[in-house]
């Protein structure tokens, strides 16, 4: 009786672990399309901003932003953040 009861009670827990794990995956994937949306979005209005604004020259004398938001140094070029999961080491600042 307790072996019995006890392999219920694994099978149940076992069953609510895997839904919730279908659970996150399926936000992960919602929050990742809404994302990659939100920056297509963005390069748009940047792109069409920068085609607005080309010719004209406003400089402040203040460092600017760049499409992808990190500010301009004047020195070297801005790195593209890439997944992490593609080559762990190859990420936004390292030096491998």
């Amino acid at each position: 009786m307790l072996d019995e009861d006890f392999n219920t009670k694994m099978a149940d827990l076992a069953k609510s672990q895997q839904e919730a794990n279908d659970a996150h995956a399926r936000a992960i994937q919602s929050m990742s399309a809404d994302l990659s949306d939100m920056c297509g979005r963005f390069e748009r209005e940047m792109r069409a901003e920068r085609a607005t604004t080309d010719g004209h020259d406003d400089y402040s004398g203040t460092p600017g932003t760049t499409v992808r938001g990190q500010t301009e140094r004047g020195v070297g070029r801005a790195e593209r953040r890439k997944d992490p999961r593609k080559n762990p080491r190859d990420v936004v600042g390292s030096r491998s």
